[in-house]
């Protein structure tokens, strides 16, 4: 079992309260236990509060899906428990524009980015699980030019690419730099990923007859151009992840690329292939073994490094996917009517749900992305008090008004 919270406590006969999460309390009433089994007097008693996840029922993981502009604003929806119940976000605080890429961080910090609204990129960050949300940047320092995908190293470091743009910060949000290079500054940029804020990828469209691949050993300060495995079939990359600086994957289009690469993208080797007229559209890596691509109409993964792949078929326009361990996975679409879809597998890929945000349809979702450490508590909380002190006891009790 996981521990999700502990908390020491010395109390005389009444009360105290566990706060599990910034959701969750629960009240032990403490007293001491005559022979009878009947609260009786007061003792002092000290102990140990374990919340733990009941055997079989497994973490809980939070996660933010991102799609084109509902009503007044862009969406952004939330969950806190795996996707079994998800909520929309944002209202009176993100710009009526279509969000297409997010980055969950942690379990309370998530980065977003779409279109332009009021002159320049949208990017947004929670700090507080959603409860908020800033616009980060300005005019002064982003370019009047739509953002499609976002990756977050640490608190500090974050990448945004799209439109002939590739943008980092290094404190945050508060200022960004231009780190597009030279002769870049026309081509779509679709793909973003540091494994460590040193080594960093952005990929995109074709450029001279093959897809972009941008390689950079100094946190973006320089580039270099990766062709091997691309040129001459690969004709854009829409989605890359990496687990360090030598072992990562990109996927793409001109036929349902996944390619891997294990030197640093000195050579990268087609591991997947499909339809000529479809695309990989994103990508997700647990290890360099371990690996989910979203398809237009289906969800794909290996759990050997890309030598056997397994199946799943989704809706169309299946364009974001992501993990959280080796058995949990999402991936949304846009859905071929523009309705978004949630699909979920908690058992490495046996199974698949569809998820839902309750009294609400989402227009198409784009982007999907979950924190890699469990929320607080898991799910289904077990407790149970050590106390020590003969004759100590306790009991546990919904307290009446006045209490």
């Amino acid at each position: 079992m996981k521990t999700a919270a502990t908390a020491q406590f010395a109390v005389d006969a009444g009360s105290f309260t566990v706060q599990l999460s910034p959701v969750n309390k629960l009240t032990i009433l403490f007293c001491r236990m005559s022979g009878n089994g009947r609260p009786s007097g007061s003792v002092l008693a000290a102990g140990v509060v374990f919340a733990a996840a009941l055997p079989g029922l497994g973490a809980d993981y939070a996660g933010w899906a991102v799609g084109h502009d509902s009503g007044d604003y862009g969406t952004i929806i939330h969950t806190v428990n795996s996707g079994a119940t998800w909520e929309r976000q944002g209202a009176g605080m993100i710009a009526k524009a279509d969000m297409f890429g997010v980055v969950a961080l942690d379990s309370t910090t998530a980065w977003v980015v779409g279109t332009v609204a009021d002159g320049y990129s949208t990017i947004y960050r929670t700090t507080d699980a959603g409860q908020s949300w800033a616009r980060m940047g300005s005019a002064l320092n982003l370019p009047n030019e739509n953002l499609y995908k976002v990756n977050a190293v640490n608190a500090q470091n974050v990448w945004a690419v799209g439109q002939g743009t590739i943008v980092h910060t290094g404190d945050g949000g508060t200022t960004w730099a231009n780190q597009t290079p030279a002769g870049y500054g026309g081509t779509m940029f679709q793909g973003i990923f540091s494994p460590d804020g040193v080594n960093v990828w952005a990929t995109g469209e074709a450029k001279g007859g093959y897809a972009t691949v941008l390689k950079s050993t100094d946190a973006g300060q320089s580039w270099v151009r990766q062709s091997d495995g691309f040129s001459p079939n690969v004709d854009h990359v829409l989605g890359v992840a990496a687990v360090d600086g030598n072992n990562a994957w990109a996927v793409g289009g001109g036929g349902s690329y996944a390619l891997k690469t294990t030197d640093g993208g000195t050579t990268w080797n087609v591991m997947d292939q499909g339809a000529m007229i479809r695309d990989a559209n994103e990508v997700a890596v647990v290890s360099i073994d371990d690996v989910w691509v979203a398809h237009d109409s289906s969800v794909k993964w290996t759990h050997d490094g890309g030598q056997t792949w397994d199946t799943f078929n989704t809706s169309d326009y299946t364009m974001g996917i992501a993990v959280a361990d080796e058995t949990n996975a999402w991936a949304v679409a846009q859905g071929i009517m523009g309705q978004g879809l949630i699909y979920h597998t908690s058992d490495g890929g046996a199974n698949w749900e569809q998820q839902t945000v309750a009294g609400w349809t989402p227009g198409g979702l784009l982007t999907v992305s979950f924190a890699s450490q469990p929320v607080p508590e898991p799910s289904g909380i077990a407790l149970m008090v050590i106390v020590i002190g003969a004759g100590a006891g306790f009991v546990a009790r919904r307290k009446r008004a006045g209490e």
